[in-house]
């Protein structure tokens, strides 16, 4: 059995956080970093902080998610998804640790009919994609033990995510233009940390585990439109916005983006509760959960 320590980057962010709160139920020593703590961009700061903390496993939750706005600042975009993974690894590698990295649905194109699988061919169509899919391959050519976990549509209490935003414009409008013709699994920022926690344990545990990439959302799957619906309707019970605003379908086509989107995100999780015995939760569920925390 390995020591259990394991290091967090990104732990500000909306996975970060809950990453944090889970842990505290466990046995597990997390050092939890933030950007001003660590900088994965700098192979100096990363070997200082792992030379000091020693951790078996790095979480690496730090991420540039700006979507739109990765089409303009490409170059901080690619230094944090792509560099980023990359010096994480050659550090793990050269000290024997497990990486486990977020990555996301964005790595596919969204043209297929069903739910994406592990062994599906990339293809990202926009920056914020492509440096992602980017980051994976850095990671998978420099080191063996790694979990990829790609995830999508994540809603949490922090950060900046599509619950809060229709919960804020729901407040202000009363009427709401919401795409409906875009599929994909909403994926509570819970759910993730329990994940990747359960997968920490299982390697510390026994010393190794089944590396590689792995996919991992709530069920089931729905629509933008359909999920702003349930928010909208749930936020009103439990007396976050004063009235439903009446919402409006309309096709990505007519919503003014930056940046292309994948119109399948679908994403099939057998792999990863096959390998790991996770578990699939219900985002109608974890959707109750975070918006009776936000109320709090």
């Amino acid at each position: 059995m390995l020591h259990n320590k394991i290091l967090l980057t990104g732990a500000n962010g909306q996975v970060g956080q809950e990453i944090k709160k889970e842990a505290i139920k466990s046995d597990l020593d997390l050092m939890a970093l933030e950007k001003n703590d660590l900088d994965i961009t700098s192979l100096e700061s990363i070997k200082k902080i792992i030379e000091d903390f020693k951790p078996s496993v790095i979480i690496n939750a730090a991420a540039y998610t700006a979507v739109d706005l990765a089409e303009e600042q490409q170059k901080l975009c690619q230094e944090v998804n792509t560099k980023g993974p990359e010096l994480l690894s050659q550090v793990c590698r050269d000290n024997d640790i497990l990486l486990v990295h977020i990555s996301t649905d964005y790595v596919f194109n969204g043209s297929k009919s069903g739910p994406y699988v592990e062994t599906d061919e990339e293809d990202p169509i926009n920056q914020y994609g492509k440096s992602k899919y980017e980051g994976e391959l850095a990671i998978r050519s420099t080191l063996k033990k790694h979990i990829i976990l790609r995830t999508s549509w994540v809603f949490g209490i922090q950060g900046n995510n599509f619950l809060k935003t229709i919960i804020s414009i729901g407040q202000k409008l009363p009427v709401l233009n919401i795409v409906n013709d875009q599929l994909g699994n909403p994926t509570s920022a819970r759910s993730i940390a329990k994940c990747i926690l359960k997968i920490c344990q299982r390697y510390i545990q026994h010393g190794i585990c089944p590396y590689g990439t792995y996919h991992f959302s709530n069920k089931p799957e729905t629509t933008w439109h359909d999920f702003g619906i349930s928010i909208l309707e749930l936020a009103y019970a439990e007396g976050l916005i004063r009235q439903i605003p009446k919402v409006k379908g309309i096709p990505l086509s007519e919503y003014n983006s930056k940046s292309l989107k994948p119109m399948n995100s679908v994403l099939s999780n057998l792999k990863v509760k096959n390998s790991f015995d996770v578990n699939i939760d219900d985002w109608r569920e974890e959707l109750i959960y975070t918006l009776r925390n936000l109320r709090r």
